[in-house]
């Protein structure tokens, strides 16, 4: 990716979200897209935070598993300009478990990152569902 996009999106989710935690955003704030898998919830879990780490450094999770419901939560922030903590809220992945061996995951992404200027619509929607079928393939 150019330095120019990285700008870009920067000032975009300093605009979208400054200070927004995960937790704050709506569901209508959001591009949504998912896929049930035949995975359990947390390899589907595990994998979605590998492929973050390893392939979308623009991108900080931090996530959590709720054993008792099956179910985990990872909510997706800007990484922090010039190496500071991350701030802005720009997503959230919601993974259930809905079968034996089935898990749902349903991402959801602010506008301005989902639908960029620059760059492909969708993009890390789609990285989020690779990884959750267990393709973490950094493109």
């Amino acid at each position: 990716m150019s330095a120019l996009r990285y700008v870009i999106i920067a000032a975009v989710v300093c605009i979208a979200g400054c200070a927004t935690s995960a937790g704050q955003l709506r569901d209508a704030d959001l591009d949504w897209g998912g896929v049930t898998v035949q995975r359990g919830y947390q390899d589907v879990y595990r994998d979605i935070r590998a492929g973050l780490a390893q392939c979308n450094k623009m991108v900080a999770a931090e996530g959590t598993i709720d054993t008792a419901n099956q179910s985990a939560k990872i909510g997706l922030y800007s990484a922090g300009a010039l190496g500071g903590e991350p701030t802005f809220a720009i997503g959230i992945v919601k993974i259930t478990r809905v079968g034996a061996d089935a898990t749902t995951v349903a991402a959801g992404v602010i506008n301005p990152i989902d639908e960029p200027a620059f760059g492909t619509p969708g993009t890390l929607r789609n990285s989020i569902v690779r990884y959750a079928r267990g393709e973490i393939i950094c493109e």
